[in-house]
């Protein structure tokens, strides 16, 4: 609810843990365009390419060359990784193999046209995370990244290929954003 009109990103923030053992959490998801984060995040932390494009999570373009697959979670070694999946249908599915459950995200992509991926393994050294925070991020957002608002509601990229990167909002008018979260057991 706004007190004047507005025009603002606008994100939710859902985090889920990581597994310890690499590779047992697998993600599905389905988008137009993936982007990989446009700058470079702590120095050594960060296997993708700053601001590459992908089509799927299997195909990440990485810095060292070639491609990797961030669909299957986490890592062997720590990383520090963002990335906003643009457009698309259906929910983000985060698949707990060895537990045999999942999570299914699911939002109103009429609003948050994109969802940003934050992994977060073990490479935050400040505090209050200390090189100990194990998470991941899925966060449906109309935003360019995690970026200033004003780099958000400006022209920019991803804006510019038509996916949304902020909300107008109407004095006297709220914006409802519906969105939900699902836990499904997969054991019989």
């Amino acid at each position: 609810l706004a007190r004047r009109d507005t025009t603002i990103s606008v994100g939710l923030h859902p985090g889920i843990r990581l597994p310890e053992k690499p590779g047992a959490l697998r993600l599905s998801a389905n988008f137009d365009v993936g982007m990989t984060y446009p700058a470079e995040l702590p120095p050594g932390a960060t296997r993708a390419r700053p601001g590459s494009r992908f089509g799927y999570l299997t195909e990440v373009p990485l810095r060292s060359g070639g491609v990797g697959d961030f669909g299957i979670l986490p890592f062997s070694e720590g990383a520090e990784e963002v990335l906003q999946l643009c457009g698309g249908a259906g929910p983000i599915v985060a698949e707990f193999i060895e537990e045999g459950a999942s999570i299914e995200i699911e939002w109103d992509r009429t609003l948050l046209p994109s969802a940003q991926l934050w992994i977060s393994d073990r490479m935050l050294r400040d505090q209050p995370w200390n090189g100990r925070y194990r998470g991941l991020g899925i966060e449906p957002i109309a935003a360019a990244f995690d970026l200033a608002d004003a780099v958000s509601t400006s022209p920019n990229p991803i804006n510019g290929e038509g996916f949304a990167t902020a909300v107008v909002v109407k004095q006297g008018h709220p914006r409802t954003i519906d969105y939900r979260f699902r836990a499904v057991s997969h054991k019989k």
